[in-house]
């Protein structure tokens, strides 16, 4: 896994987590992690700032890429690509 580094050579610590091997954006890795932890979307929206319409999005192209289609799907896969990252 590279490590990527961000302005001020200050690490990104996504980069290297088994959601930044996904290749996942980094605000799909903010839903992905949010939404591990058990939020609802209007929760994830309030904490990220953005609009549920906007989680639901997230999540749409999330679920695309990691080829899944639902929440505990999704949490399942980021967990199995930790236990192997």
């Amino acid at each position: 896994v590279t490590i990527q580094t961000g302005a001020a050579g200050i690490v990104d610590e996504f980069a290297v987590s088994p959601a930044g091997a996904l290749g996942l954006t980094e605000r799909e890795r903010a839903v992905l992690e949010q939404m591990a932890s058990g939020k609802t979307n209007p929760e994830i929206g309030c904490i990220l700032r953005i609009s549920e319409f906007t989680v639901k999005n997230h999540l749409k192209s999330i679920f695309g890429k990691l080829d899944v289609s639902n929440r505990a799907q999704a949490v399942a896969r980021l967990t199995r690509a930790g236990a192997y990252a």
